[in-house]
């Protein structure tokens, strides 16, 4: 796995400091160094979930810190904190910090009625965020592809820099390096290109290459049942956990490609159980959702995103008809 990272940035290094053609520096280097991104990311999140390495008590975790964010980009500091809500309180409206998208993009009615977060009036939709909703199944896809990524990176730094103000220095210092490390790299890399207009489409593809990726993490909780805490505890952490996510249906030669996401179900029961061995186990939780009723979220990559789309423009309607 590291090897395939590994080989996608050296493709990358490759076309842009070896090829005489514009298009193989510019469109072939800027896809390599996506994927390459792409498949660190993957490599990250398992290592954050203590999935390669064994835990070790306290202290910092370098092999999630040197993926995630001296070749990826972003705080690790960060995402382990928010990814480790995520686990424990799943879509859990309002509330879940990686699946909290107001004021962009609602992806289910519970988020507007959850008195905890809002008041016992509920989220307020002012005349921009109903326009933004009402159009967010076409302005989805565009704004996790291009803004995604750059979101990422600046909320990264906003975290690590709270982080100093609030007195926790070293871990903040540790972020702060492997990012500033980062953009060494990528600067040096983009810097090998002969002029800006190729250094410009290199990044833009780059850019959009490793993009794809905050879909495929979308996908796995979106178009799904959504629980408050209250139905979380009534279902039980195998039911709910079941409910609120979805798996990619892949032919074996696809893996590589969704990093696992695929098992996003098995992963969820699971969290620390290694990559490779999420399909040992995937039979096993079909057979008890059979037994017991439980909803068991499987479709292709295609069909994934079609729901979606579907599931943002019948809310979108939703609030148009509120507004009648």
């Amino acid at each position: 796995k590291h090897a395939v990272w590994v080989s996608f940035i050296l493709m990358s290094l490759a076309a842009v400091s070896l090829s005489t053609s514009m298009s193989v520096r510019t469109l072939f280097g800027g896809a390599c160094l996506g994927l390459g991104l792409q498949q660190a990311a993957f490599l990250a999140h398992d290592a954050a979930h203590n999935g390669i390495l064994p835990p070790k008590k306290g202290g910092i975790n370098w092999l999630a810190w040197f993926l995630g964010s001296v070749v990826f980009g972003i705080s690790t500091n960060m995402w382990t904190e928010e990814h480790s809500m995520h686990h424990a309180i799943t879509v859990r409206p309002r509330e879940d910090p990686q699946f909290n998208y107001l004021p962009i993009w609602l992806i289910d009615l519970k988020e507007l009625a959850n008195p905890k977060v809002d008041g016992p009036s509920g989220y307020r939709l002012n005349p921009f965020i109903r326009f933004l909703v009402r159009l967010q199944h076409f302005h989805f896809l565009p704004l996790v592809i291009i803004v995604g990524r750059v979101n990422l990176h600046a909320i990264s730094v906003g975290y690590e820099l709270k982080n100093m103000v609030l007195g926790r220095a070293k871990p903040a210092l540790v972020g702060l390096l492997g990012m500033a490390l980062y953009w060494t790299w990528h600067a040096s890399l983009v810097s090998l290109l002969p002029s800006a207009r190729e250094m410009v489409i290199f990044s833009v593809v780059s850019h959009v290459t490793a993009g794809i990726l905050h879909i495929q993490l979308l996908l796995s909780h979106m178009d799904v049942n959504t629980h408050t805490e209250e139905e979380e505890d009534a279902a039980g952490f195998f039911k709910h956990q079941c409910e609120v996510s979805r798996n990619i249906e892949v032919a074996w030669y696809e893996n590589w490609f969704h990093g696992g996401l695929e098992y996003q179900i098995e992963h969820h029961l699971f969290p620390q159980l290694p990559r490779h061995q999420l399909h040992v186990v995937k039979p096993m939780v079909e057979n008890l959702c059979k037994e017991h009723g439980v909803i068991y979220r499987s479709d292709t990559f295609t069909e994934a995103v079609g729901g979606v789309l579907g599931s943002l423009r019948e809310l979108a309607w939703a609030v148009v008809s509120l507004e009648q």
